[in-house]
């Protein structure tokens, strides 16, 4: 499984005709498969199809290939570690929340506060089911507000830190 940079999309772009950006955005959207890999044991989770949608818990293990996760419910009648598939999770973020950004082609290991949580608009999310919220992040290092989808970040108390000093 190949999966090509923006610049080697936008080099066939041009043979692609009228429905060039639509494929392109299609093809660049990670995997569900790509997006599993993400998780990580401390990652705060949502459930997001099935019986128990809108449960929140911490996830506790992550399987090898990714597909099955471990999570502890937060809940009170719930007190037992329950598994699911990757793809019936979406990472959890409120305001506030400190993150650092671990994926995508941006932003890439900058860290920030959450100052607002989007829900996730056009073809792309169509195509993944529209359950990667967007991030508006406010940067430690650039004192700027930049978007991120929540599967490419992860919650840190580290903070970026940039030159201080010229020449």
């Amino acid at each position: 499984n190949v999966t090509p940079s923006l610049v080697e999309l936008e080099r066939f772009k041009a043979g692609l005709g009228a429905n060039a950006d639509s494929e392109l955005l299609l093809s660049a959207a990670p995997s569900k498969q790509s997006t599993a890999a993400l998780f990580a044991p401390g990652d705060v989770v949502e459930v997001i199809e099935g019986d128990l949608k809108h449960l929140v818990g911490v996830v506790q293990e992550v399987s090898i290939d990714g597909a099955t996760i471990t999570m502890m419910p937060k809940h009170q009648a719930l007190t037992e570690p329950l598994s699911f598939q990757a793809d019936q999770l979406a990472k959890f973020f409120q305001m506030g929340d400190h993150i650092k950004v671990i994926g995508g082609t941006q932003h890439l290991g900058e860290t920030g506060m959450v100052v607002r949580v989007g829900a996730e608009e056009g073809e792309g999310a169509k195509a993944r089911g529209g359950s990667d919220p967007v991030l508006y992040i406010f940067s430690d290092l650039t004192a700027n507000e930049f978007q991120v989808r929540a599967s490419f970040v992860q919650k840190c108390k580290e903070v970026s830190a940039g030159l201080e000093r010229l020449g």
